[in-house]
């Protein structure tokens, strides 16, 4: 059961990051628009 839920924070972390890095580069983008 621990080792489960520690699956999950560890899938939920990886999204995270790479929802962080999409995010970063829309910005980036945004801001070489201008």
């Amino acid at each position: 059961e621990f080792s489960q839920l520690t699956k999950e924070l560890t899938a939920a972390r990886e999204n995270i990051l790479e929802r962080e890095e999409e995010i970063s580069e829309l910005k980036a983008e945004r801001n070489n628009t201008r």
